[in-house]
């Protein structure tokens, strides 16, 4: 909110994992998207939720100065459009509600996890729970 640059690290014998989720409906009517705390990691026997530390947009007392900007992906685009990718489930600083039918209204973005630094990817599973009912698994390459 000050418009300062800040410089966060994870704890010792950790490391932050990007996973970039991009959902969209090919329905006909809006649903409910997965939220960012049913899409978890899984790796070495044990289940990671989403960094609760990370700032996230709606945390903000000023929405006009709620951009969150990480230096390493800051610049990349999103899958379907030209905007920059922003953290999952938000749009322009304010939280999405629903999921409505096409590509242009997909919501795109990143979810930090902190991780171990002995993490690779070949051992390592993301899974996203859907509506409760449905569950997806994909194993990061």
């Amino acid at each position: 909110m000050d418009n300062k640059y800040y410089i966060q690290l994870p704890k010792e014998g950790k490391k932050y994992l990007f996973i970039f989720v991009n959902v969209y409906n090919n329905g006909t009517t809006r649903v409910w998207p997965p939220t960012s705390d049913t899409i978890r990691v899984y790796y070495d026997g044990t289940w990671y939720s989403p960094d609760t530390v990370h700032f996230l947009p709606n945390k903000a007392y000023d929405r006009r100065e709620t951009p969150i900007e990480v230096k390493e992906i800051q610049y990349y685009p999103k899958l379907f459009g030209s905007e920059y990718v922003e953290d999952y489930g938000y749009s322009h600083g304010s939280q999405t509600a629903f999921l409505y039918p096409g590509k242009s209204n997909a919501i795109d973005g990143y979810i930090i996890y902190e991780v171990p630094v002995s993490l690779t990817p070949d051992k390592t599973y993301v899974r996203i729970a859907f509506n409760g009912k449905d569950t997806a698994v994909w194993k990061l390459g």
